[in-house]
C-alpha cells in the first residue's frame, strides 16, 4: 500500500458516507460554471451568466470560531469549505462559480486548490459564501 493508495481509499469512504457510520459529510449540490459574458455597454459590465445546473456531491464542512478567527477576515462566519471531486463533467472549479446546497445558492470566493491523491484522484478544495 503506498500512502496515495491509502488517501483515495479515505476519499473514496468519505465521499460513500462510510468512513464514520452514522455520520454525514458528502451531500448533493448543483454546481454552476460560471460563463463569461460579453461586455453589456448599458451597464458597463460584462454580462454574467451561468451554465444548466450539475448535480454532483460534495463534501461540506463548516469552518469553526477559531478558523474564522484566524483568518484575519478572509474567512466570514457562515462561509462553507466544499470539497468535490474532479470528473469529466467536473474538470475544473475557479472563484466565481456557485454551487447550491439545501436550497442556498453560495459563491466560491477563496481557495480553489487541486489536490492530486493519486494518478487519477484529484479533489478541489473550496471555499464558498452566501
Amino acid at each position: 500500500m503506498t500512502l496515495a493508495n491509502d488517501l483515495n481509499k479515505i476519499v473514496d469512504s468519505v465521499f460513500d458516507n462510510t468512513l464514520i457510520p452514522g455520520l454525514r459529510i458528502v451531500e448533493a449540490v448543483d454546481f454552476y460554471k460560471l460563463v463569461p459574458g460579453t461586455y453589456d455597454p448599458t451597464t458597463g459590465n460584462p454580462g454574467v451568466t451561468f451554465d444548466p445546473a450539475l448535480p454532483i456531491t460534495a463534501a461540506v464542512v463548516r469552518y469553526n470560531e477559531k478558523q474564522i478567527a484566524a483568518s484575519g477576515g478572509l474567512i466570514r462566519a457562515g462561509d462553507l469549505k466544499m470539497i468535490f471531486r474532479k470528473t469529466n463533467a467536473l474538470p475544473e472549479v475557479k472563484i466565481k462559480d456557485q454551487v447550491e446546497w439545501l436550497g442556498t445558492r453560495y459563491e466560491i470566493v477563496a481557495e480553489v486548490k487541486n489536490k492530486r491523491l493519486d494518478q487519477d484522484g484529484i479533489v478541489f478544495i473550496c471555499q464558498v459564501r452566501k
